[in-house]
C-alpha cells in the first residue's frame, strides 16, 4: 500500500518468509486486523450471503478467503519490490501490519521514469489478481460448492477494490507516486512533485476522516472508526 525509507532501526516483527533477499514480516497489529477480517467473512458476509452451509464450513470458507486476501497484499508489495531491485534499488523488508503492508525502500527512485515503474506495478497485480481469481470462478463453477466458488468471488473483488484504492492520487499511496512521477518529469523537480502529490494525500486523508466521522454518527461504528483510523495513518504517513 505504502512505501517508505530504510532506517537504521532493527528489524520488528514476526518474520513470516525472505525472498530475493528481502525480509516479509508481520507487525503484531497484524493479528487484529487477520482476526477482525475473518471474523467479518466467516461470521457475517458468507453466512448472510450464502446461507445452508454449517458453521465449519463457514470458517473454513473465511479462513481461506482471509489467508489468500493478505496473501494478495503480500504479493502487491513483492511486485513493488521486485520492480525496485530490477531498477537498482533495495529492498530491505516488507511489512505487514493493521492497515496493510509497506516497503522499505533504501533510497527515493532517482528518476521519474524509474518512480513510476515501481508505483504502477502495485495495482497492476492486484488487477491481475483479481482476474486470475475470476477465471477460476468462472472455470470451477461447477467443480465446487457455491461457498468455495463465493471466496473466488470475493477475492476478485477484494483485488479489485486493494487495486483502486491504491490508484488514488494522493501520497503515499501507488497513485500519489504516479502522481508524483508525473509532475516530476513535467517540472524537473522531485521537491515540488512530493509536495503536490503530499496535499493531496492529506486532503484524501481528511476526507476519509470525515467520512469515518459520519459513519460513526450514523450507528456504522465499526466501519465509520475503520476508515477513520486509515485516514488518520495516511495523514500521517503524506
Amino acid at each position: 500500500m505504502a512505501s517508505e525509507r530504510s532506517s537504521s532501526a532493527p528489524p520488528q516483527g514476526l518474520t513470516l518468509f525472505r525472498l530475493a533477499g528481502i525480509r516479509v514480516a508481520l507487525d503484531f497489529s497484524w493479528f487484529i486486523v487477520f482476526a477482525l477480517v475473518l471474523l467479518a467473512l466467516s461470521a457475517g458476509y458468507f453466512p448472510r450471503n450464502y446461507p445452508g452451509y454449517d458453521q465449519t464450513a463457514y470458517w473454513l470458507a473465511g479462513l481461506v478467503a482471509t489467508l489468500l486476501f493478505f496473501a494478495s497484499v503480500v504479493a502487491h508489495e513483492i511486485s513493488h519490490s521486485l520492480m525496485a531491485i530490477r531498477s537498482g534499488i533495495h529492498i530491505p523488508e516488507i511489512t505487514l501490519f493493521i492497515f496493510g503492508g509497506v516497503a522499505r525502500l533504501s533510497e527515493e527512485p532517482k528518476d521519474p521514469k524509474t518512480e513510476l515503474k515501481i508505483a504502477v506495478v502495485g495495482p497492476l497485480c492486484s488487477f491481475a489478481l483479481a482476474a486470475l481469481f475470476w477465471t477460476l470462478r468462472v472455470f470451477l463453477g461447477g467443480w465446487l460448492p457455491d461457498l468455495f466458488i463465493a471466496v473466488l468471488r470475493y477475492l476478485a473483488f477484494i483485488n479489485v477494490a486493494l487495486g483502486i484504492f491504491n490508484l488514488v492520487p494522493g501520497f503515499p499511496l501507488d497513485g500519489g507516486r504516479i502522481l508524483r512521477a508525473l509532475w516530476w518529469w513535467r517540472t524537473g523537480s522531485l521537491t515540488r512533485a512530493t509536495k503536490v502529490a503530499a496535499d493531496l494525500g492529506k486532503g484524501f486523508a481528511v476526507a476519509l476522516m470525515v467520512l469515518g466521522a459520519l459513519q460513526i454518527f450514523a450507528g456504522a461504528l465499526i466501519n465509520g472508526v475503520w476508515f477513520l483510523f486509515i485516514g488518520l495513518f495516511l495523514r500521517g504517513m503524506s
